[in-house]
């Protein structure tokens, strides 16, 4: 196991997929009502962050930035939807 200069623990390719098989046992050892919970909490973080790209999107106030930037702000959007997603 090595860590990277951000702290992020890397695996070799058979202890990664060792590691998802045990993630995959305990998703499937959840009981009915908190997997349905949690499917609920992931859509709703998943419906938040998308309506908060779509507010950084059509935020007038970057309209002028837009103009003289057409491509930042679809990366700041795209930045926003993506980073929903990391811990």
């Amino acid at each position: 196991m090595a860590e990277n200069e951000s702290g992020t623990v890397m695996l070799p390719p058979a202890k990664t997929q060792e590691a998802f098989v045990h993630i995959g046992f305990a998703k499937a050892r959840l009981t009915r009502g908190r997997a349905f919970v949690l499917a609920i909490l992931a859509g709703a973080f998943v419906a938040l962050g998308a309506s908060f790209m779509l507010m950084v999107r059509s935020d007038a106030s970057l309209a002028l930035f837009d103009l003289a930037h057409p491509g930042w702000t679809g990366i700041l959007s795209g930045t926003v939807s993506r980073a929903r997603g990391r811990r």
